[in-house]
């Protein structure tokens, strides 16, 4: 299976993992975020993730999460009821770097969040964008178990064409508009 079958080439795109293909099963239930998109989304972070820590929620691939690690991210956290993905593209990233401090849990997102002690600094939400739910019950854990830092960031990806109830909590602070994805930014009030 060559990139071009996928569509488009999934890449480390800056930082100590640079140029690190990795592994995108060919699925129409996975959409990982293309390149472009992801760049855009670390120019909106500033780039540099020294010291933060990262939930990649509804990870996939792990696409976003590993971006952070590869710009010094902390701590890593991948969740997904499907890891396999994310999983095989950590391995490759620890024989690049092997002092990579990743977490990849199986299990659903609000699970996690329920039982973490552990706050975000940054919060990447990728679900299926048909399963609006999925970013209502997300957002609505994500503020009953105060999850972010006092500086702490959501981005999550959706379809352009959907409309996403976000809580009356949280300020929304930017949308972008990447062809037929919309990342939105999201911070506590």
């Amino acid at each position: 299976m060559c990139s071009s079958d996928l569509g488009f080439e999934l890449k480390i795109i800056s930082g100590k993992l640079k140029g690190l293909s990795l592994y995108r099963p060919l699925s129409k239930h996975v959409r990982p975020t293309q390149n472009r998109v992801k760049e855009a989304i670390f120019n909106i972070l500033g780039n540099d993730c020294s010291g933060l820590v990262v939930f990649d929620l509804c990870c996939g691939t792990g696409n976003l999460g590993l971006e952070a690690v590869s710009r010094d991210a902390e701590h890593t956290f991948f969740v997904d009821i499907d890891v396999r993905s994310v999983y095989k593209n950590t391995l490759a990233a620890k024989k690049i770097n092997k002092d990579i401090n990743v977490t990849i849990k199986k299990q659903r997102v609000q699970d996690f969040l329920e039982r973490i002690n552990t706050k975000a600094d940054i919060v990447f939400l990728d679900p299926p964008w048909k399963k609006k739910e999925v970013y209502v019950d997300t957002l609505q854990a994500i503020f009953a178990f105060d999850i972010l830092t006092s500086n702490g960031v959501i981005i999550y990806e959706s379809s352009k064409k959907e409309n996403i109830s976000v809580s009356d909590s949280f300020l929304t602070e930017k949308k972008y508009t990447y062809g037929d994805t919309l990342v939105t930014v999201l911070r506590y009030k």
